[in-house]
């Protein structure tokens, strides 16, 4: 027959058993919660519809953006606000790229591949003199990145190169 010290101590470890079992469930469930945010964050990134959608349904923004790459300063001023909304959109959907790689969110490779095309798409003439008009919109550690990133590629990663459509074309007159 136990004694009541006997039946004190199996209560114990019977409780301490549950706690180590409650904290390993809560391991479980926390790992799971942050690949479902990952998950999430790299699903919400690939939605860029906000910024191909209406180049894709309007010519007229699709050669804005061309022109606005290229010769930025050549663009009117309408054309320009254009350009400026088709392109800030973008860079703030990279920004929360970056964001989401610092919070650990985001794996390195797919954050480099976003990091790369905004800085090709800023080392483009045009939309270089735009960037450097606009950059202090952003996250000072962002913008830090992006100009790291940009000096890096140098010109070895024209965005020509992937995107042909965007090959700078002449003026017309």
């Amino acid at each position: 027959m136990m004694n009541l010290d006997a039946i004190g101590n199996l209560g114990e470890l019977v409780r301490a058993g549950a706690v180590v079992l409650s904290l390993l469930y809560l391991a479980r469930q926390v790992q799971h919660n942050s690949s479902i945010a990952k998950a999430e964050s790299q699903r919400a990134l690939l939605n860029t519809s906000f910024f191909f959608g209406p180049m894709a349904e309007n010519p007229d923004l699709a050669e804005i953006f061309r022109l606005g790459l290229n010769h930025y300063e050549s663009l009117d001023r309408d054309s320009q606000a254009r350009f400026n909304s088709l392109m800030h959109p973008f860079v703030n959907h990279i920004e929360s790229a970056y964001q989401m790689h610092e919070w650990g969110l985001l794996d390195f490779d797919a954050y480099e591949r976003w990091m790369v095309g905004l800085a090709a798409v800023t080392n483009a003439p045009g939309s270089a003199i735009w960037w450097a008009r606009v950059n202090t919109m952003f996250l000072p550690a962002f913008v830090a990145a992006i100009e790291s990133k940009r000096k890096e590629i140098g010109t070895t990663y024209r965005l020509t190169d992937v995107w042909h459509f965007y090959e700078e074309a002449p003026l017309q007159a």
